[in-house]
């Protein structure tokens, strides 16, 4: 290991396509600008785990440069492009502007930190940030952000993401007018909602919805007991959620508001319930089956269910199909219908079904 500054002087070309790793904590300068044309590549794999390596040719890098935590990759020459994968949470230094049309990934795959860019950026590649319940990874730039490519979004593997939670993933000392990220990409986080913000200084995002995923009895438990839902570590789903019931069978008690539903079990409505939805479920919502309790006449109590949606089809279909089932209970999905007229201005469809003429 090196006891003091480094360099690699041998004129050509200095090309690594296995693994090279950087660990004195040193500087070791590959080339000598002006002076020994030596163009370094990399089409395998770079670790700089200490000190600073610095690179004084043009450089476009092909491979995988990991850069840890108090370490720096100095791309010392105006020319100084990723095509390939920058992760980790130390320092890439540019001289100018680091051009990327490869992957950038802060703190690594699997850990959260900050990659720090003293310099401009120029990206139409991908940013891979990482969230996790209490922090998030960061790509700090100190000059200008000239953004393009896309952001990915993942949830780091074994945490969930808590409402409210506010994170800085991309901070910038200036930003190109105008310029945004073409694609925001939340695929990887199923069942969660964000807003995101392009500020004066960075952008944020923020979650504002999470899935809810019944862990409760198979059959029997009751919507409203905080402990059935994600092991009662986020409370009871709200407006905007996603709720997961697999093929648990479920009973609503109390006004639930949630954004959609899905499973493959029943959710049971007790009278007097109201179940609120403002996501896109339809018809069966999203698999479950919705059985609605008889009341003491063993009629139909449609109009003490309270099942109220953005989507005036799927009501009209629920409705039907009760009325199909049990046709001497019209008068029920009529009070329902009415009252849901007047709250929510249904489409024709739900006028025609409480007008149209039904055997008793």
């Amino acid at each position: 290991q090196a006891s003091g500054d480094s360099r690699i002087v041998i004129a050509g070309r200095f090309a690594n396509e296995g693994r090279f790793d950087k660990q004195s904590r040193f500087v070791t300068t590959v080339g000598e600008s002006g002076i020994v044309p030596l163009v370094f590549s990399n089409t395998g794999t770079v670790n700089v785990d200490a000190g600073t390596l610095r690179l004084t040719s043009s450089f476009n890098n092909q491979g995988l440069i990991n850069i840890a935590s108090g370490a720096e990759l100095d791309g010392a020459h105006v020319s100084f492009t990723n095509a390939g994968t920058l992760a980790g949470s130390g320092t890439v230094r540019a001289l100018d502007t680091l051009s990327n049309t490869g992957i950038l990934a802060p703190g690594g795959v699997g850990q959260i930190g900050q990659l720090q860019l003293l310099g401009n950026l120029a990206t139409s590649g991908s940013l891979q940030v990482e969230l996790g319940r209490s922090s998030a990874d960061v790509l700090a730039i100190s000059g200008n952000a000239d953004l393009g490519g896309t952001l990915n979004f993942s949830v780091l593997s074994g945490q969930r993401l808590a409402r409210g939670s506010n994170f800085t993933v991309v901070s910038w000392g200036n930003r190109s007018a105008g310029s945004e990220f073409a694609n925001l990409d939340f695929s990887q986080l199923s069942g969660y909602r964000f807003t995101t913000d392009y500020g004066a200084t960075g952008l944020s995002v923020t979650v504002t919805g999470l899935p809810f995923i019944w862990t409760g009895a198979a059959a029997g438990g009751f919507w409203d007991v905080v402990n059935n839902w994600n092991d009662g570590g986020d409370g009871l789903p709200q407006a905007g959620d996603t709720v997961l019931l697999g093929s648990a069978d479920t009973r609503l008690r109390t006004t639930q508001a949630v954004g959609e539903i899905t499973g493959t079990g029943t959710l049971r409505l007790d009278g007097g319930s109201d179940l609120i939805m403002s996501g896109s479920s339809t018809g069966s919502v999203g698999g479950l089956a919705l059985r609605f309790i008889h009341d003491a006449r063993d009629a139909i109590a449609l109009s003490a269910v309270g099942l109220q949606a953005a989507d005036a089809g799927m009501v009209a279909r629920l409705l039907r199909e009760a009325c199909d089932q049990y046709p001497h209970y019209r008068r029920s999905a009529q009070a329902f219908a009415t009252r849901y007229r007047d709250a929510h201005f249904p489409d024709a469809v739900i006028r025609q079904l409480t007008s149209r003429p039904r055997a008793r």
